[in-house]
């Protein structure tokens, strides 16, 4: 997918694209937005109120909202190669197609269109009401909302599916034909027959006419809803289509129409040829000339029958289920004062295998056995004279019953009984589960070989296992409810290093170790949180790690002995090379000095500032191979000599490449004579193919070699030396490098002999 050059508003009139999108709306209950890919809308017609006025008003709805639009997008971005649709049912339980824009191989936007239910789907209106309760809606508003949805056939959305995809190419195409309109007319051509063609496939009624009423086109729809075909209704007058009541009412909404408001929508039935009546929706569009005088109307409209239905069905519903006794489960009951049911449930009647009227006007002696009917009417009696609720469970058939009876005052100051009854069988046996899992849970608590103990925020001991017990030597009765420091330490005060002290500051996990009675035990402290998200205990645990420990001390101890035959074994090779140079006698430690210290100064840590030290104490062991006339003659070497000299870096490299550094001490002693520029040795190095640590200690080694005393020269000094390396700064030697070694000498940097 190639990156947009263009704008969707740069080759389609957007203006235009929203009546349409309008009138795809009003006529054919099609809502549909369009996004350009930063999700800017540019297009958008018919969002149903339920999402607007509710769904995204409600910061609840609106994540189930934004959670879609992600998906969906997100679906969009990954597939934007396979020109398909995406269904998809939002978290608020409405259904959603998207489909992707694409232009001259360019993502511009992406079309929406959505907010309906399939006909099959099982719309849960006590849902819907309970949302409304909870969320704190209009209730009357939201549902009435709902009824607006559409309800589509799975054929009619796949329709309008296959219309939108069209109608998205058709958008591409005229896209493209805009940018190629001066060499592709054809394509033009081409995209307007294909405009025409989804007309005939689109499952609306469209239609227009003249002035006058004369019909210029009708599409297939149309024609087979007045049972005729396209080609004999031109000519006809649109008019004949209507109900004789509906054509004097359309004329007038035609009539107010204006350049200012070009369009207008209405509802009207008719009876068709089969003698039912039908609902559509028409929105009807005039089209002026420059005198603003209508030349030709647009007609579109949408069989709205089964939406008709649906809302009368709905409203039956509401009427029937809007009191909330019959949106329980449990049963529900009003009895009068001589113990008659006066009200119940469907669950109270379908417990009593009756409907709701056959059990209204009956007594519990007319509806259960004689033994259930006597403990009923003494419980109702009980509940009459308690003025307030009496509880009761009773086992049933294998089942247990809550039942809850309480006092209501009728007409006339009589006494009835109201109840809710409701089956508590598995909840009684899910406690009953849950008793057993804490007894397992508390089985395993016990088994643990740590201590494991739960405290309050004060320390105080709130739970623990057995093995704190045994840890501390008391019972469980000599534990709980007293305070950490004077169970576990016989204190009368939290120990400095308590982790739980700093948890509470911290609010993570806190350790520390210590040894108590010849163990070392390690103490960890997990914070507990409230609502609030302020520390209001945590899980203690002590676990012995003296085994632990001892290991511990047996490597620590090791690792020094290791540490001191390593430094024994560097201090043996750089010696060796001072006894056949003593004119350069120390050179190497004064070089690990200096660059060790600039190492530091330059930020590299102490880890690799330690590399250095190594290395600079190393950097020379090379010279070994040379004779040691040369090394100490005390005039100007020859030719030949100074490349035995240059030598010295290779043989270095190749004696400690042998020796398992943990740092690249062979490579920064093979790399001490390169130079920026190239013109070192042996490899003729630049830039950043040398190792930071190795132009550390050329600089180090040029301001170590003037500073001090050669054969061939009295030492010229530091401030020289300084000199020579700033001159050669970004050139020879790295400039940042050198930066830091004046930075070193300038604040008190002088080399020892240690």
């Amino acid at each position: 997918m190639r990156t947009a050059e263009h704008t969707l508003a740069d080759l389609v009139d957007l203006d235009r694209l929203q009546r349409v999108c309008d009138d795809l709306w009003a006529a054919g209950g099609i809502g549909t937005a369009i996004l350009d890919p930063t999700g800017a809308i540019l297009v958008s017609a018919g969002w149903q109120d339920i999402c607007k006025e509710f769904h995204r008003v409600h910061k609840d709805t609106l994540k189930g909202c934004l959670e879609s639009d992600t998906r969906i997008s997100q679906r969009l971005v990954d597939g934007l190669d396979a020109p398909e649709h995406y269904a998809y049912q939002c978290a608020n339980g409405l259904w959603d197609v998207a489909f992707p824009l694409v232009i001259d191989g360019a993502h511009l936007a992406n079309l929406f269109t959505g907010q309906f239910f399939y006909d099959d789907d099982q719309v849960d209106v006590a849902a819907f009401r309970e949302r409304a309760q909870r969320l704190g809606f209009d209730e009357p508003a939201y549902l009435e909302a709902l009824a607006r949805v559409p309800v589509l056939s799975h054929e009619r959305v796949a329709q309008t599916i296959s219309f939108l995809a069209d109608f998205v190419g058709m958008l591409a195409d005229l896209g493209l034909s805009a940018l190629r309109r001066d060499q592709d007319r054809a394509t033009l051509r081409e995209s307007e027959e294909r405009y025409r063609g989804l007309t005939e496939d689109m499952p609306v009624f469209i239609s227009a006419f003249l002035p006058d009423g004369t019909l210029t086109y009708v599409n297939a729809a149309l024609a087979a809803m007045v049972g005729s075909i396209s080609e004999a209704m031109i000519g006809r007058s649109f008019f004949t289509m209507l109900g004789p009541d509906d054509v004097e009412v359309v004329r007038a909404k035609l009539a107010a129409l204006s350049p200012a408001n070009p369009v207008e929508t209405h509802e009207h039935s008719q009876v068709g040829p089969d003698g039912r009546r039908s609902w559509q929706q028409w929105t009807d569009r005039a089209f002026f000339d420059e005198q603003a005088r209508p030349v030709r109307y647009q007609a579109v409209g949408q069989d709205i029958t089964e939406r008709k239905l649906a809302e009368e069905a709905l409203r039956q519903n509401q009427l029937r289920y809007e009191t909330f006794i019959n949106a329980t489960d449990d049963m529900a009951f009003l009895k009068d004062d001589e113990l008659r049911y006066v009200i119940v449930n469907a669950a109270n009647a379908a417990y009593f295998g009756r409907s709701v009227e056959e059990t209204v006007g009956q007594t519990d002696a007319d509806l259960m056995p004689a033994e259930a009917a006597v403990r009923c009417r003494h419980s109702d009696m009980d509940a009459r004279e308690s003025h307030g609720v009496v509880l009761s469970h009773e086992e049933v058939d294998g089942r247990t019953y809550e039942t809850r009876k309480f006092p209501v005052v009728l007409a006339d100051d009589r006494v009835g009984v109201g109840g809710y009854v409701r089956d508590i069988t598995e909840r009684k046996q899910a406690e009953e589960r849950l008793a057993a899992a804490a007894g397992q849970w508390r089985q395993t608590f016990d088994a643990m070989s740590d201590s494991v103990a739960l405290f309050d925020r004060e320390g105080r001991v709130l739970r623990c296992n057995v093995a704190t017990t045994a840890l501390t030597g008391r019972s469980f009765d000599e534990i709980l409810g007293r305070r950490c420091f004077e169970v576990f330490h016989g204190a009368t005060a939290f120990h400095p290093d308590c982790p739980q002290l700093r948890a509470l500051d911290s609010g993570r996990t806190e350790t520390s170790a210590m040894e108590q009675d010849g163990h070392w035990l390690r103490f960890t402290f997990q914070p507990l949180t409230d609502e609030g998200g302020r520390v209001s205990g945590g899980v203690h645990v002590i676990t012995d790690v003296s085994e632990l420990k001892h290991a511990e001390q047996g490597l620590l101890e090791s690792l020094v002995t290791q540490q001191t035959i390593t430094e024994g074994v560097i201090a043996a090779l750089a010696r060796t090379v001072e006894v056949r140079d003593p004119y350069t006698a120390g050179h190497q430690r004064r070089v690990s000095q200096l660059g060790a210290a600039m190492a530091l100064h330059m930020g590299l840590g102490e880890e690799r500032a330690e590399g250095v030290r190594v290395a600079g104490m190393l950097h020379d062991v090379g010279k070994i191979t040379i004779p040691a006339e040369i090394l100490s003659k005390p005039g100007r070497l020859t030719t030949m000599e100074f490349e035995l000299i240059k030598g010295h870096a290779q043989a270095g490299f190749e004696i400690l490449q042998t020796i398992h550094f943990p740092w690249l001490v062979a490579a920064m002693t093979l790399q001490h004579h390169e130079r920026q520029d190239g013109s070192g040795y042996p490899a003729g190095l630049r830039g950043d193919e040398i190792l930071p640590e190795a132009r550390i200690l050329a600089v180090a080694d040029v301001v170590e070699a003037m500073a001090s005393h050669r054969p061939y020269r009295a030492a010229l000094g530091v401030a020289a030396a300084l000199e020579e390396v700033h001159a050669g700064a970004g050139t020879r030697y790295e400039a940042f490098a050198v930066a830091a070694c004046e930075r070193v000498f300038a604040q008190g940097f002088v080399f020892t002999e240690s």
